[in-house]
C-alpha cells in the first residue's frame, strides 16, 4: 500500500489543474472578460497555500524516509507542474 501522504498529494495537484482548467477555460471561452478573475484570484490563493502545505509536507517526509525518496520527488515533480501551468494560464488572461 503506498503511503497516504503520496496518494492525498497527487490526488490534490491532479485536483488543482483540473479546477484551475476549468476555471481558465470558462474565462476565457464563456464569459466575458474579466467575469471570474476575482475567483479566480481566490482559488489561486487556496490552491497556492494548499499545495505549498503538501510540497513542504514531502520534502520533510524525504527526511523521514530516505527509502521512499524517488517516490516522494516524482509526487513533488507533479505537484510543482501546476505552478508553470497556472502562470501561463494568467499570461493568456492578462495579455
Amino acid at each position: 500500500m503506498k503511503d497516504p501522504l503520496i496518494m492525498t498529494s497527487r490526488i490534490v495537484a491532479i485536483t488543482s489543474f483540473i479546477l484551475g482548467t476549468v476555471l481558465f477555460l470558462s474565462q476565457v471561452f464563456l464569459f466575458d472578460p474579466g467575469a471570474l478573475l476575482v475567483f479566480g484570484f481566490i482559488y489561486l490563493i487556496i490552491a497556492v497555500t494548499i499545495n505549498l502545505i503538501f510540497a513542504i509536507a514531502l520534502i520533510g517526509d524525504m527526511f523521514i524516509k530516505p527509502t521512499s525518496k524517488m517516490i516522494l520527488l516524482k509526487t513533488l515533480g507533479i505537484l510543482l507542474l501546476n505552478i508553470p501551468i497556472a502562470t501561463f494560464y494568467m499570461v493568456i488572461i492578462f495579455y
